[in-house]
């Protein structure tokens, strides 16, 4: 049975990763999108393919397999402004998900065609264990077909599972339950410490060269772990890595004059032993001395390390980037912040 995409269904998307080809969901949390589809179906390549509902819009995901051997489960982080406005389901409605066998009314496997259009096989679930379900289609004449991997049951709007094994010939399907998906991916996407707050010492730097507007470094309130780690490589080569704690870094940007600032690019690719930022606030500041301080954005670090924040432009001399949490406990690690 096929249906234009609707609302609910707009998040189903088609996956390509080396010959492989499945199925996953969208889902957003803060300012990123992310996929979850089955493992097996990315095992190839650590950058995957997706493709949406129609209007087909696409987009790469940077993939990651942070779970356990004996869960077929992988997430990735989409890349690409077309494909943000699509992603409209939040983590919390998926992690909210319940299976209750006995109010289900017209559960289907919802697929994706070539063409973007949304296929409903209806389903019949035959057997609902702790982690993992088995189903079947309804219609004798449908079945699994090469591709559903990683595409979901869902009951309405509300997702069941996702399909990672078929029996031979495609007669049946071994879910994922909603519950631990939804579990292991919001501990897996929410993961982080706080970092304590600490007394700022001054620092000055060169003016940066490269992208986005030209800025020189006022102060950072965290000591560099060492010499090779200063915050004065943020404009220039090399990394700014911390010790642990609550970091405000201030910028002047250059020419004297307050200049229009409409985003944030911030880039984090941290060593063993070392970790990424994860919540971020930026204010804004026009007067001379930085006295006066407005909120501008805010957002958290993808899993991959990378932030972009935008939004309409205010002029200022000043920019506080403010790192407040952390992923992981040890030094925490910013490779390139760029003001646009």
């Amino acid at each position: 049975m096929l249906a234009f995409a609707s609302t609910s269904h707009a998040q189903t998307v088609r996956i390509d990763s080396g010959e492989q080809t499945g199925h996953g969901v969208m889902l957003r949390h803060g300012n990123t999108c992310y996929v979850v589809t089955a493992a097996h179906v990315v095992d190839a390549s650590p950058i995957a393919t997706v493709r949406t509902a129609a209007p087909v819009v696409a987009a790469t995901a940077v993939i990651h397999s942070p779970f356990w051997a004996g869960m077929d489960m992988a997430v990735g982080v989409l890349h690409g402004a077309d494909i943000l406005p699509r992603c409209t389901m939040t983590l919390r409605e998926l992690a909210d998900g319940v299976l209750r066998g006995d109010t289900l009314r017209a559960p289907a496997l919802v697929r994706l065609r070539d063409s973007g259009e949304v296929e409903r096989m209806p389903l019949r679930l035959d057997a609902t264990g702790y982690l993992e379900f088995t189903a079947a289609p309804l219609d004798p004449e449908d079945s699994f077909w090469r591709g559903s991997s990683g595409a979901f049951a869902m009951d309405g709007a509300a997702l069941l599972g996702m399909v990672v094994r078929t029996d031979a010939g495609g007669r049946g399907g071994h879910f994922i339950r909603i519950e631990e998906i939804g579990a292991n991916l919001e501990r897996w996407i929410s993961r982080g410490v706080s970092l304590p707050t600490a007394a700022a010492p001054g620092a000055t730097g060169p003016v940066g060269a490269g992208e986005g507007l030209r800025m020189q470094l006022v102060s950072a309130q965290r000591p560099p772990i060492g010499s090779d780690h200063v915050p004065e490589n943020l404009i220039g080569p090399g990394a700014y890595v911390f010790e642990p704690g609550r970091n405000r870094i201030v910028f002047r940007l250059s020419g004297g004059t307050a200049v229009p600032v409409s985003g944030l690019r911030l880039h984090s690719d941290p060593a063993d032993g070392q970790t990424m930022p994860k919540a971020v606030r930026v204010e804004v500041s026009s007067t001379a001395d930085g006295d006066r301080w407005r909120a501008f954005l805010e957002g958290e670090v993808a899993p991959d390390g990378r932030l972009h924040l935008r939004r309409s432009s205010q002029l200022a001399r000043r920019v506080a980037v403010t790192v407040l949490s952390a992923r992981e406990e040890g030094p925490v690690r910013i490779d390139q912040i760029v003001l646009e």
